[in-house]
């Protein structure tokens, strides 16, 4: 069964304007026409709640998964589990060989203090990565007018890059170089 022929349950309070951006992130675990033992995650919701999808004979259907974290900002399929990265900072693992009972486990614990919003899980030479955009939020007045709901701009000066320890030891490594690379983020 496709997890586009399920449906993902929105609490009815949470409706109404928000069907923007309502699936804002999805991750595979494998490409589905190459394996079918695949599973997907998703980061949906005004509140970017985690849900996975994985096929079988008694499950047909988006699971919520309920670490007690919202607002998170990125999915990645890493080393056999789904790894989630809130606005916050906190990384949590996501082992969902039981379909019904999910284990989800802290791998890093509140990063953000303050000067960073949108973060971010990268896989590169075999690491997992988490980068931390670091910004200023000013209020542009020339482009104020009606027309705009925002008029708020937030300007990038920069990422962190830590280098996570997946095992759940609360460690991160600050990186100062990607060794030549260049990644795309979004």
């Amino acid at each position: 069964m496709s997890p586009w022929n399920s449906t993902i349950i929105c609490d009815k309070e949470y409706l109404g304007d928000y069907f923007i951006n309502f699936l804002e992130k999805v991750a595979l675990s494998s490409n589905p026409p190459w394996n079918s033992d695949y599973a997907v995650m998703a980061i949906f919701g005004p509140i970017q709640k985690l849900a996975f999808f994985k096929p079988g004979e008694d499950n047909n259907a988006w699971t919520t998964i309920e670490p007690g974290l919202f607002v998170f900002n990125d999915v990645l399929f890493f080393n056999n589990e789904f790894y989630a990265v809130t606005r916050d900072g906190d990384v949590v693992a996501c082992d969902i060989g039981d379909p019904f009972c999910p284990k989800v486990r802290n791998v890093v614990p509140q990063l953000d203090d303050g000067i960073g919003k949108n973060k971010y899980l990268v896989e590169s030479l075999g690491e997992l990565l988490l980068f931390r955009r670091l910004f200023y939020y000013t209020v542009d007045l020339e482009l104020y007018s009606n027309d705009y709901e925002d008029d708020s701009i937030d300007d990038t000066m920069g990422f962190n890059v830590f280098k996570l320890d997946p095992t759940g030891c609360n460690k991160l490594h600050e990186m100062k170089t990607l060794h030549g690379q260049s990644l795309f983020l979004g």
